[in-house]
């Protein structure tokens, strides 16, 4: 608060009867006199910053609102005593022309300053979405495959890590050449470029789409390096994504947006979605990790460098036992019909002191349980994709909502088409 502000205490000190009956004299501020030299203006700097602002004009309107021909508070106090657009997004630059460019038109990129409709963004988003959507389901009817195999990397098989690093790798570059692009147009020279492809990185993308069409992998096929390279991928760039995101569940915690602290505020509602977005984010990914730790643990236990107690190792044999009973007379019945009673020894032993006995042999157990865990491992990774795809939708519909003029990307069309390029390549280089 400054000085001047302060010492208006002693300027308009009075004395004033205390209220209960009697007359009891009491030094006071004349609230009149001390009005008529107090305005909003009054106190700059950090008054007039989000929170500090909003309790600063509730205290004037309480104090002095009452005071006759006092207008202290400007015309929009209103909209200033809610959280503005600017308060709400959590990080302090912009994607828009620069207020020192003057100039609207240039011969090459058209109108520097003309921003594109909020639905114009999201369709951009939509668009490359399902253009790796069609590419992912040709894949399917072997149009793309056999274009796929002309192309030098898939002349052999690549390992999927280094596959899914290369898709990675593709999605980064893209965003890279769209921020040179934006850099060039006249306004935008200023763009932070680490911020932006970061931000960028949260774009949502139809992995659980692409995986959900690949099928149920079996280890080491095809199946299997297609949906490893793309969840690789996946995990880079929501690592990368988790920058903006977290800073988003942070900065909502901090202010109480989460517990109705944007109630009243301007795009209120895109704002709530944006959050909400961020916050099923933050829970999906943490479920995720909190299931891969505990997945990692029960395998320490129960490796095979662990010796397991007899009791213990006992309960584990009966309940798989019994897990697979169900199973077991259909697949003797299909073994005994693709193979001869001969070629099905009575007695067959698989190693130290374990014996089966039988006409079945139970050799094909072993692949019943790796099919059924890679069933179960299958749909958690396309429902864990699916929901953090919806998250990340409601975030940047939320946020393209909230910011609207405030994230002013320059030809739309020319970015749309480079990330569709990088995203078209990546997909084919998964098949």
């Amino acid at each position: 608060m400054p000085e001047q502000v302060i010492k208006l205490t002693d300027h308009c000190a009075t004395d004033a009867c205390e209220v209960g009956g009697y007359c009891k004299i009491k030094r006071a501020v004349d609230r009149a006199c001390f009005c008529r030299n107090i305005n909003y203006d009054s106190c700059g700097g950090s008054c007039h910053i989000f929170e500090s602002r909003i309790d600063y004009i509730k205290w004037l309107h309480d104090l002095c609102g009452n005071v006759q021909d006092w207008h202290g508070l400007p015309d929009n106090w209103r909209q200033l005593a809610v959280p503005t657009t600017l308060d709400i997004i959590p990080w302090r630059w912009k994607l828009k022309p620069s207020n020192d460019s003057d100039i609207t038109h240039t011969p090459f990129l058209g109108d520097a300053r003309a921003c594109a409709s909020n639905k114009s963004k999201l369709t951009s988003f939509a668009l490359v979405n399902i253009a790796t959507f069609l590419v992912a389901l040709s894949q399917r009817t072997g149009i793309v495959r056999r274009i796929a195999r002309r192309f030098p990397w898939n002349s052999q098989p690549w390992p999927w890590v280094v596959k899914g690093t290369l898709i990675a790798a593709l999605q980064l570059l893209a965003n890279l050449f769209n921020i040179l692009f934006i850099q060039q147009t006249l306004g935008y020279e200023n763009v932070p470029v680490i911020q932006l492809m970061l931000l960028w990185s949260s774009m949502p993308r139809p992995t659980w789409l692409t995986i959900l069409l690949i099928g149920v992998p079996t280890f080491g096929d095809l199946k299997f390096l297609a949906a490893g390279s793309s969840l690789f991928a996946e995990v880079i760039l929501q690592s990368l994504s988790a920058c903006y995101l977290l800073t988003t569940v942070h900065y909502g915690r901090k202010h109480y947006f989460y517990f109705g602290g944007m109630d009243g505020a301007e795009r209120g509602g895109p704002a709530k979605t944006m959050y909400a977005g961020a916050l099923m984010w933050l829970s999906v990914v943490s479920v995720v990790i909190t299931l891969l730790i505990r997945a990692m643990r029960m395998n320490r236990l129960t490796g095979p460098g662990i010796d397991t107690p007899e009791w213990q190792g006992g309960k584990q044999t009966t309940s798989k036992i019994e897990e697979l009973m169900d199973h077991l007379d259909d697949r003797c019945t299909r073994l005994m019909e693709s193979r001869g009673p001969e070629k099905t020894p009575l007695i067959k032993s698989r190693g130290g002191d374990h014996t089966d006995y039988g006409t079945c042999s139970v050799e094909g157990l072993d692949d019943r349980v790796s099919q059924k865990s890679f069933v179960g491992l299958y749909a958690a990774t396309v429902i864990s994709t699916l929901l953090l795809w919806i998250a990340q939708w409601l975030f940047w519909g939320g946020f393209i909502g909230l910011s609207s003029e405030e994230f002013c990307p320059p030809q739309l069309e020319v970015l749309t088409a480079i990330w569709t390029v990088f995203s078209l390549v990546g997909a084919i280089i998964i098949i």
